[in-house]
């Protein structure tokens, strides 16, 4: 009976009414949590259906994350086809290198995509809120990238995200480093920072590291115009 109804509705609109509505669907989000959101909507036709179509597809664990606009021509067939393929909409937000903490944390609070949590708060409240127990300084620990996200998203979640990335990009540097004359972590940061200032020519950073290395391990003064 239940394959039969679910037949039966999964091409049919599902939304009550004509106006339009989106759903937002985050990364890591269980399928029963976007469920709750649909149903406390009040705005979807037979959801416990759409739920049985998941299940028998055994699609659940494979929705993307985006913003899904919803018509009222759409039906339950449409979305499951759009959520599963990832067609939901997405926003993006770039860290540049060379960057400062603040001007990232300046370039959220003026986007009106996401959701803002910490106003009032300084740089380094903010940076406490993504790592409570990291004793580094918070300078230099976003990761410079292009991120994607769903729109409304929570501007801490953003944070939380390039700064894992910048940890993970650590982790695999420490590996990197033994030979160094000075300790993997931070301290790594703080040489790429000054390669960086030093020239905005990428194909110039090779011989700029190349000399710092060698000043630090003759244990010289660095006599670079960024020290």
């Amino acid at each position: 009976m239940g394959l039969v109804l679910w037949l039966l509705f999964d091409h049919l609109p599902i939304l009550k009414d004509s106006d339009r509505f989106t759903l937002p669907v985050y990364k890591g989000q269980h399928f029963s949590s976007i469920l709750r959101r649909m149903h406390h909507s009040n705005r979807f036709r037979c959801l416990s259906l759409f739920r049985l179509a998941m299940a028998m597809t055994a699609s659940e664990n494979n929705i993307q994350i985006g913003a899904y606009r919803i018509t009222s021509h759409t039906t339950y067939a449409a979305l499951r086809h759009d959520m599963l393929m990832g067609r939901g909409l997405l926003n993006r937000m770039t860290i540049v290198e060379g960057g400062t903490f603040h001007d990232v944390v300046l370039n959220l609070e003026q986007r009106q995509d996401i959701t803002h949590t910490w106003v009032g708060l300084n740089d380094h409240a903010i940076f406490k809120r993504i790592s409570p127990n990291n004793t580094m300084p918070y300078e230099g620990q976003l990761y410079p990238a292009t991120y994607v996200f769903v729109p409304g998203s929570n501007d801490l979640a953003l944070l939380r995200q390039a700064h894992k990335r910048f940890l993970t990009s650590l982790h695999h540097l420490k590996n990197c480093a033994k030979d160094l004359p000075f300790l993997p972590g931070y301290d790594q940061v703080i040489v790429a920072s000054l390669i960086q200032k030093e020239s905005a020519y990428p194909d110039e950073y090779k011989t700029i590291a190349s000399v710092i290395v060698n000043r630090l391990r003759k244990k010289m003064r660095l006599q670079i115009d960024a020290a």
